[in-house]
């Protein structure tokens, strides 16, 4: 950001700052369908994530009309682990309202472009001061006061415009490059997996004559090899326990299978283990 932009309060350059509340009976009132409320585990650096969205009645949505937000409206978290996090309402959007601990911050589109408060709210230095203030002591909560008081720079608007196109350009650039390793990675686990592959089914000289299996999925293996059914090849063993006393195990798709003494396992214990 230039040194040379103005810096305003952001209270002379918007309509709203404000908040919403939570429904009285909390979770209990909140419905399958309706409108929606957005709290602030819904709102995120990189856009709204509704895949957890609750919803209101229509009788509680008209009890809440200061709380509704509308397209392109910024909306700020204000409390909790995620202060500081904000996005901005698309500009196609359904009706929807805040609960409290999400600010809604209505700028005044022919001062203040709500992609560049965005921006502004997300640099390191917005951030720094939302989470720590002056004293550097972590906050639990901002104010409208104190959201109000935030000092932005104020370039034209085609200056805002541009800075955000240079900054979605970046963004995109990030992104391309990341799918890109993503990519890169994937193919790395491909090959990883069909090197292992080849060589359980295939052994690890290359230049060894090969013999149809006989099995399709198989396919060809090494002259040598033998192919036997697998009920050949393993033993059921039923070795019960006497007294109930031998070590207790647990079963994991994670970490196989270890002592049930070293986890911490929430499941219902038999009264006895004998047997």
């Amino acid at each position: 950001m230039s040194e040379s932009w103005p810096k305003v309060p952001l209270k002379y350059l918007v309509s709203k700052i404000g908040s919403g509340k939570t429904p009285k009976g909390g979770a209990e009132v909140y419905t399958s369908s309706g409108v929606m409320l957005l709290r602030s585990q819904n709102v995120h650096f990189d856009g709204l994530r509704l895949d957890d969205v609750v919803h209101i009645d229509e009788g509680m949505d008209d009890n809440m009309a200061s709380t509704r937000v509308q397209p392109d409206d910024v909306l700020l978290n204000i409390t909790g682990a995620s202060i500081g996090r904000c996005t901005v309402v698309p500009s196609a959007f359904d009706a929807a309202n805040v609960n409290q601990h999400v600010c809604i911050i209505r700028p005044n589109a022919e001062r203040l472009m709500p992609a560049f408060l965005n921006l502004v709210l997300q640099a390191p230095t917005t951030q720094n001061e939302i989470r720590f203030g002056e004293n550097g002591s972590s906050r639990e909560g901002l104010n409208f006061e104190q959201v109000g008081a935030f000092e932005i720079p104020l370039p034209s608007i085609p200056q805002q415009r541009a800075c955000i196109e240079r900054a979605q350009a970046s963004v995109q650039h990030v992104e391309q490059l990341i799918a890109e390793k993503n990519r890169l990675l994937n193919l790395m686990i491909e090959k990883r997996s069909a090197l292992v592959a080849n060589a359980v089914t295939r052994g690890l000289n290359t230049d060894t004559a090969m013999r149809e299996s006989g099995i399709e999925w198989l396919g060809a293996i090494p002259t040598h090899w033998q192919t036997e059914n697998t009920r050949w090849l393993f033993q059921e063993i039923d070795d019960r326990s006497e007294d109930g006393s031998e070590e207790l195990l647990t079963v994991s798709h994670l970490t196989g299978v270890t002592k049930r003494s070293e986890k911490d396992v929430n499941m219902f214990l038999a009264e006895s283990n004998e047997g």
